[in-house]
């Protein structure tokens, strides 16, 4: 009998270890993570992969992992050791690697992602067009963020409100060339542009110059479908 609760005891402690032990591999069932597109959508089906200072590598297959769910929430994936950080991975997406979450104290994380294959907007310059996207603000002026875009407006700045907020914008879609680009070398007398965008050599300036801008836009803030 006493060798039979001494085995009972060994088999319960066994599978206690297993259960962590995939606990931990699964990740916790908290969604820490949030992971949108540009437009404020959910994405589901993204593999979260984390990286600790001796676990995991680079890449989709490097570590432990999790998956966002239908509404775009996922866990942080965890091991024996704790998780650093976590890159993000979707088919028809650029990847979004190395987030460091010891960073990011706040929860969930918002994650959002571009996709892989930008849109052609040539084909509506001089119409008018509404665009969804995140409000940015650049160097170059305010600018709008979306899933498969990236644009600027005709504006001296984003209202503090809407800042890195996603947003709704209509206004008409014109190309200008007026980005202050130069070719990264030296002048004649030894000195660089003061200011400006460095390119390679042999860059077309006028192509490089050239971005796309939304002319006497209007916005509204857009109540995200993934806010609770």
């Amino acid at each position: 009998m006493r060798k039979h609760h001494v085995l009972l005891r060994a088999t319960i402690a066994l599978a206690s270890l297993v259960g962590v032990a995939a606990l931990l591999l699964a990740g916790c069932t908290h969604h820490d993570l949030l992971i949108v597109g540009y437009s404020g959508q959910p994405i589901a089906g993204a593999k979260v992969v984390g990286i600790s200072p001796s676990m995991g590598g680079p890449g989709p297959n490097g570590g432990p992992s999790t998956t966002s769910n239908a509404k775009g929430q996922a866990a942080i994936p965890w091991a024996v050791q704790e998780t650093a950080w976590i890159s993000v991975y979707k088919d028809g997406f650029d990847p979004v690697e190395h987030i460091d979450i010891g960073n990011h104290p706040e929860r969930p994380i918002v994650i959002r992602m571009n996709k892989a294959q930008p849109r052609d907007l040539r084909a509506l310059l001089g119409k008018e067009v509404t665009l969804v996207g995140v409000a940015e603000p650049w160097m170059a002026g305010p600018a709008l963020h979306g899933d498969d875009f990236f644009v600027f407006l005709a504006v001296d700045a984003w209202p503090g409100e809407v800042v890195m907020k996603t947003v709704r914008v209509t206004g008409r879609l014109e190309e200008h060339h007026d980005l202050p680009v130069f070719i990264a070398k030296p002048t004649k007398d030894g000195g660089w542009p003061p200011q400006g965008i460095p390119v390679p050599e042999g860059t077309d300036l006028k192509e490089a110059s050239k971005r796309f801008v939304i002319v006497n836009p209007k916005w509204e803030l857009v109540e995200e479908s993934h806010k609770p």
